[in-house]
């Protein structure tokens, strides 16, 4: 049985503007992507079930542009894309295939963590877009 973990890589992987992710960590090269969970109990119930929250920062690195309105619009777009590509999922009910007695209810954005941008050198810019999964956990 495959993890939360393994459940949300494989479903990021089918987003095309994501084509190399790592979890936790890994290289900071211009295309990469990397997942940075947490897992957090919400609500708990007398029969040991839960509400729950799958929490991930997704790292996205593009190229930096020091032009003025140049690339970086284009950059935005793409990490957009991946946020917008998140809420189309939601809609479709096309969500993560949790394990066994882990249903996901809803993905999202959590707009209130904005803004994108996290860090950057002179080649490389890392976006930071904050997702969470909300699911009911069996008891």
């Amino acid at each position: 049985m495959a993890s939360k973990h393994d459940a949300v890589r494989d479903w990021l992987l089918t987003c095309p503007s994501l084509t190399k992710l790592g979890f936790l960590f890994g290289k900071a090269e211009i295309g990469g992507a990397i997942i940075i969970p947490s897992d957090t109990q919400l609500s708990a119930y007398i029969d040991g079930s839960e509400q729950r929250q799958y929490a991930f920062e997704l790292a996205i690195y593009l190229p930096a542009s020091y032009m003025a309105g140049d690339g970086n619009i284009q950059q935005q777009e793409i990490v957009d894309g991946v946020a917008e590509w998140v809420a189309a999922q939601n809609a479709a009910g096309n969500l993560p295939a949790f394990p066994t007695g882990c249903q996901p209810i809803e993905a999202r954005v959590l707009e209130s963590e904005a803004p994108y941008i996290a860090a950057q050198d002179e080649n490389v810019a890392k976006y930071v877009i904050p997702f969470a999964i909300d699911y009911y956990k069996e008891a």
